[in-house]
């Protein structure tokens, strides 16, 4: 991968990257081990200083497999090898938020994959000037420079999104 200084900022969005199939293993995963937590009464993947009061987990396993899973179709999409970092997932409910900002340095590359919705809920990017919204339906995906292009979600009026 190119230094951080000298990349140009990358935005590709990618429909129907991935089969249903896979998407809704991935899905069902994350969601047992949300409803797993919660019945042994623990709130722990409920600390998301992001966005309060969301399920989300850092480097969950279903994730980092999904993660390699998708890494060579991506890494042939740009043309270059990569170098995987972490996966991140995140349960989005009524009322949640994302607020703009730009990710850690770590996240270079942003690989977000859409998993399971209910209602239409926009990924807004700053892209050259301009406010560049992005529907991701579950298999969709969006290529983005984490760490340079701000991103954004509105408030979500749904009961639930995963991605």
């Amino acid at each position: 991968m190119t230094d951080v200084a000298t990349r140009s900022p990358i935005l590709k969005v990618w429909k129907e990257a991935l089969p249903l199939p896979v998407v809704e293993f991935a899905y069902t995963e994350f969601r047992l081990m949300r409803d797993a937590l919660l019945a042994m009464g623990s709130k722990e993947g409920y600390n998301d200083p992001t966005v309060p009061g969301c399920f989300s987990w850092y480097s969950p396993l279903c994730f980092e497999a999904l993660s390699l899973y998708v890494q060579p179709k991506v890494e042939k999409m740009l043309g270059t090898d990569l170098l995987p970092t972490y996966s991140y997932g995140r349960i989005y409910t009524e009322g949640s938020e994302l607020e703009k900002h730009t990710d850690r340095r770590s996240s270079q590359l942003a690989v977000n994959v859409s998993l399971a919705r209910d209602i239409r809920w926009d990924l807004h990017f700053e892209w050259k000037g301009q406010d560049l919204m992005v529907d991701l339906k579950p298999g969709d995906v969006v290529i983005y420079s984490g760490d340079t292009i701000p991103h954004w979600r509105d408030k979500y009026t749904g009961k639930e999104h995963v991605n």
